[in-house]
């Protein structure tokens, strides 16, 4: 028996060892992770003094990964989690490593980048970790890496299914709770569910497609001696396949951030403190690095100049990266091969020149003083699209779907336990509050519910109340936010005697901007005197004046942009500027003073009197406002433009046009729109996207100052001159019978799908925003299954807002898309969903495969022009 357990102690001392080199294998990296923990605990003594003194003999594997998390993690982690927590994290990473096999072939530096870090993005940390690895350290015990990667996939997909989100990323098992999340949210909960079994990952991000408006984020695990990706909770036979392989290889741009000091090869596009973010586009398209030189007027190099790298996408010239050039001028950039819109800003001056990377990949820039004024044009051409290869069997791929169906199956029975409208209606009658406004507000709170009927059950007398801040809240929050943080809230509330809608929403509204909610109000009360409420009230502004010192560090500290609770600043007395201006509002809501974040120019306001007033935490004195008005130019378009898609405006600020964020703003919801807007140069952006990605557009340069009380702009209409253009024909007559009798004066629309894939999902939610239209264009829009299995995978109920003319039919051995691709000339291999426009006559246009923001939309003007006689709609 002795033998044996010293032989156990011996198995596990192996396998705990490539562990062990996670900070101390390398003496240098060991020495300068001490280096950078004690300059922290120095920087933050009262926070980090009592763990500096516990490590500071320690010098076991468990307290250098300690000091390497601390030594690198943003300042909102320090500021708003324990070191319980922390200490709990590396406890649940020790114990997965020493019982994993596959830990002896990790190197120091996956194990510090990659699977050590609790943070993948945005969301809020918590104990996913443990949990994960409880959930599956049985599941791939025996297995090998490769398969043990998918299984973790295969285990995510049986939680979380694709439904579009807000921006703000919930933790992994907020994600879980709910059941759903967008691909930020499913990439973070992987990401955590790899690294819980001992599995480097990390999250891939194209910050903006080059071909369509929208972005993605996926995965990638070092399985077996490379790096390999996956779309999160959509698991495929084999590694290395995806829906979005295709547009990948479009991809201007895919990058990964990496926790710690980073010594890797991979060009880095952002190094700072904790951090950096490095440039992987290579391994998904053809690359190559394109140099930038900056000279003056009279040709003479510029150093230190700023250049962004510009992506047209969602109507503003997203900056893919930024480099500052040397004393020769120079600056470089390695991607992919599509147009880029360079903007430079110096000391000399500014300029915007258009770089086509297919062309050459040399572009020389002058600078000058000059302002940009009045209408310049543009287009924009992205990279081609390739080939893609299908991988797996068809036999794996086949085995694939039914575990895909199964896994569907166990989710289904864990959303089915949510609390039914029934059960919800009589929970409303002992609470005595609104059964059908209590409903809204639990169907949206998911698994979160049981806390939301807590807080009811507490505050019986209070019911409307908190009812009413329920519906202040997201539906994000509904389903994350904890008991403490809304008990506060409505307690807060029911003590006001005036307490209205208005008040609840920016007073005792727990929500402030992005911040983790947390409870704040009783603490923050304790900084509050009589004589700070006195002069806050008068002044709302004073509250930054009287604190200022609190925002001590700038983002450098604070790198992944989580913002700090209004809790934490107060405890770390520092903070960024941002959770500096949600710390203020925080401070007004707890004097019961209404404030905000207003959310295009994410300015603090105060209500003064009866308007909304700019706090300016940052800026000395006042802006005078000047009116704008935004109209259409012409009145005979076929669609309203929309904010963030075909037209944005953006503001010149520290040498950069920063657009501004009206997107889903009701001021845009008709035309002409009025604004208030700060004295400065703005510039007004129209454009479409035709079928294929390319983007034509205007940029209208103009100032807003004193002798411009009141200025008008319009938006132009753009014509797609290929709306019209026939790609194919079908026979009418051989149709079968179920499309022939849907057949119209206005044609069909024909969508195939696939309803448990994430781009079909897509493109149904785009359909339920353009509703109106499709219900005005009056003929069937036919959605498509492959088979009775398929169809009955549509979940109508998650889907209430879809258009009315729509007809859900199978189709019998795929004989129509037979015919249609036949007609186009394509394969039976084409990606879902594929959508096409067939006219009366069976001529096909607005064909489409795959997902792409924007082809719906496109489908629909096509549909409508066929309505108007195929005269030209969209002006020019």
């Amino acid at each position: 028996m002795r033998v044996f357990f010293i032989a156990c102690v011996a198995i596990f001392c192996i396998q705990l060892n490539a562990f062990s080199q996670l900070v101390i294998g390398d003496k240098i990296y060991q020495e300068q992770i001490s280096k950078d923990f004690d300059a922290r605990c120095k920087q933050l003594p009262a926070r980090l003094g009592p763990i500096q003194k516990k490590l500071q003999n320690d010098k076991s594997e468990k307290a250098y990964a300690l000091k390497y998390l601390y030594a690198y993690m943003p300042l909102s982690d320090i500021g708003d989690y324990s070191d319980a927590f922390f200490e709990g994290q590396v406890n649940a990473s020790f114990n997965a490593l020493s019982q994993m096999p596959w830990s002896k072939q990790l190197s120091p530096e996956l194990l510090r980048h990659y699977v050590l870090p609790i943070r993948v993005n945005t969301e809020n940390l918590d104990t996913a970790r443990p949990y994960c690895f409880s959930q599956l350290k049985d599941r791939v015990k025996g297995m090998s890496m490769t398969d043990a990667a998918l299984e973790v996939n295969h285990w995510c997909h049986e939680k979380v299914v694709y439904k579009s989100t807000d921006g703000r990323t919930s933790s992994p098992l907020a994600t879980i709770r709910t059941a759903y999340g967008r691909c930020g949210e499913e990439s973070t909960l992987l990401v955590a569910a790899l690294r819980a079994v001992g599995i480097p990952a990390r999250q891939v991000y194209t910050p903006r497609w080059a071909h369509s408006d929208d972005n993605h984020a996926w995965v990638e695990m070092w399985v077996d001696g490379a790096w390999h990706y996956t779309g999160a909770c959509e698991p495929e036979a084999v590694l290395d396949k995806g829906w979005f392989t295709g547009p990948a290889k479009r991809a201007m741009m895919m990058h990964t951030k990496v926790f710690g000091r980073y010594e890797g090869k991979d060009e880095v596009l952002e190094s700072g403190f904790g951090h950096s973010r490095i440039n992987i586009l290579s391994n998904y398209a053809e690359t190559h690095v394109v140099s930038i030189q900056v000279v003056d007027g009279m040709g003479a190099p510029v150093a230190n100049a700023q250049v962004d790298f510009g992506l047209y996408n969602y109507a503003e010239f997203y900056p893919l990266a930024t480099r500052i050039t040397n004393a020769n001028g120079l600056c470089s950039l390695k991607t992919g091969k599509g147009d880029l819109m360079i903007w430079v800003s110096s000391n000399q001056g500014w300029a915007q020149v258009k770089l086509d990377t297919r062309q050459s990949n040399e572009l020389k820039v002058t600078v000058s003083q000059k302002t940009h004024q009045g209408l310049e044009s543009f287009e924009m051409v992205p990279p081609a699209e390739l080939p893609v290869s299908d991988k797996g069997t068809k036999e794996e791929n086949q085995r694939n779907q039914v575990r895909l169906s199964a896994e569907d199956s166990i989710r289904s029975v864990y959303v089915d336990a949510f609390p039914t409208q029934q059960l919800v209606s009589n929970l409303a009658n002992q609470l005595k509050v609104n059964a059908d406004s209590l409903w809204r507000i639990i169907s949206r709170a998911a698994g979160n519910s049981d806390v939301l009927f807590a807080v009811l059950e507490k505050h019986k007398l209070h019911g409307a109340i908190a009812l009413r801040l329920f519906f202040s809240l997201s539906e994000k929050d509904l389903r994350d936010a904890n008991f403490a943080v809304l008990d506060e809230a409505v307690q807060a509330a029911s003590q006001n005697p005036q307490c209205n809608g208005f008040l609840i929403d920016y007073v005792f509204n727990p929500r402030i901007s992005l911040e983790q909610l947390k409870p704040f109000r009783g603490l923050l009360a304790k900084s509050i005197s009589k004589g700070l409420q006195d002069s806050c009230r008068k002044n709302p502004a004073y509250v930054f004046q009287r604190f200022r010192h609190y925002a001590q560090f700038d983002s450098t500290q604070n790198y992944y942009g989580v913002l700090l609770s209004p809790a934490a600043v107060a405890a770390l007395k520092a903070c960024d500027l941002k959770s500096f201006q949600v710390f203020g509002v925080a401070l007004l809501r707890t004097m019961q003073i209404p404030a905000r974040i207003e959310t295009a120019r994410l300015m603090p306001q105060a209500w003064v009197g009866d308007k909304w007033v700019d706090l300016q935490p940052d800026v000395s004195g006042k802006e005078s406002k000047i009116k704008l008005i935004v109209d259409l130019a012409g009145s005979d378009s076929m669609y309203t433009p929309a904010y963030g898609i075909h037209f944005s405006l953006a503001r010149l600020e520290k040498g950069r046009f920063k657009t501004l964020d009206y997107e889903g703003d009701p001021v845009f919801s008709k035309f002409p729109a009025s604004l208030e807007l700060p004295q400065g140069t703005y510039r007004l952006l129209s454009s479409i996207r035709s079928s294929n990605g390319t983007v034509k557009g205007s940029l209208d340069y103009f100032d807003l100052n004193e002798q411009v009380a009141r200025l008008k702009k319009e938006v132009r209409l753009f014509q797609l001159t290929e709306t019209s253009k026939i790609l194919g024909k079908v026979k009418v007559d051989q149709l079968p019978a179920s499309v022939s009798k849907q057949m119209a004066a206005q044609g069909l629309i024909l969508i195939w799908i696939d309803p448990v894939k994430e781009p079909s999902r897509h493109v149904l939610a785009e359909m339920q925003d353009l509703r109106r239209r499709f219900e005005d264009w009056g003929a069937k829009v036919l959605i498509q299954f492959d088979d009775k299995a398929s169809k009955s995978k549509m979940d109508i109920r998650k889907y209430p807002d879809l258009p009315a003319n729509c007809v859900y039919q199978v189709d019998e051995q795929l004989e129509l898309q037979k015919q249609v691709l036949e007609a186009l000339g394509k394969t039976a291999s084409e990606a879902y969903p594929l959508m096409v426009f067939m006219n009366e006559q069976g001529e096909l246009s607005a064909y489409s495969s795959g997902y792409a923001i924007g082809n719906v939309e496109r489908i629909s003007k096509t549909a409508l022009n066929e309505l108007y006689c195929k005269k030209p709609v969209l002006k020019p």
